[in-house]
């Protein structure tokens, strides 16, 4: 009779190698001493470089085996001295760039009022035909203030009101000793809008 005898074993992250080369296509750039074809040991290292009339866009220029994957990320290398127009990012302003969008344009971005940053990168820049910059993400966060006063008709007046018209603010209106009124006589600053509708005032007949 034949007896199998085990025996526990444990197979370290450390001792896992890469089956095959940085996952990536090669598109304006080339390897340097990687062949793409594995396995590649722990702690292998391949570099990358552009091509020539090439630059560096984003990406890693060396990426490291380690413990069965590829540190860091593809190499993307661009081509050319322009860049086409810059994103249009949802909710935000773009100053700061014009036409022809030159290497080395920065385009700057800043959240549209009454929105915040939540994360992303303000500027953009024109490398190699490429914009580099993660987008900016803006957030609605308004409390806008109103940029002027509510409009008086004719016979009416304000008090208890005065600029800056910030957000919840509330002006207060009457009209004239025995004219008749319509309308609120109080009306507050929500996020840039004024509540209620304009006090009118109708002069008596005598």
């Amino acid at each position: 009779m034949t007896a199998c005898l085990t025996f526990p074993f444990q197979l370290t992250r450390s001792s896992l190698s890469c089956l095959n080369g940085p996952p990536g296509r090669r598109i304006n750039n080339h390897w340097t001493d990687c062949n793409g074809q594995g396995p590649y040991p722990h702690g292998a290292k391949c570099e990358y470089t552009c091509r020539l009339g090439y630059g560096i866009v984003s990406g890693s220029r060396t990426r490291f085996c380690r413990n069965g994957a590829w540190t860091g990320s593809p190499l993307v290398c661009g081509g050319g001295t322009t860049c086409r127009s810059p994103p249009t990012v949802l909710n935000t302003i773009r100053r700061g760039c014009y036409p022809r969008y030159e290497q080395g344009e920065v385009c700057r971005y800043s959240c549209r009022p009454g929105y915040s940053r939540v994360f992303g990168s303000t500027s953009k820049v024109c490398r190699y035909g490429s914009w580099v910059g993660t987008d900016l993400v803006c957030r609605y966060t308004a409390t806008l203030s109103c940029s002027s006063a509510p409009p008086l008709r004719t016979w009416s007046y304000m008090y208890g009101c005065y600029v800056p018209y910030t957000h919840g603010k509330t002006c207060h209106f009457g009209c004239r000793s025995g004219y008749p009124q319509t309308g609120s006589r109080s009306r507050t600053c929500r996020n840039g809008v004024w509540t209620g509708t304009p006090l009118t005032c109708v002069a008596p007949y005598w």
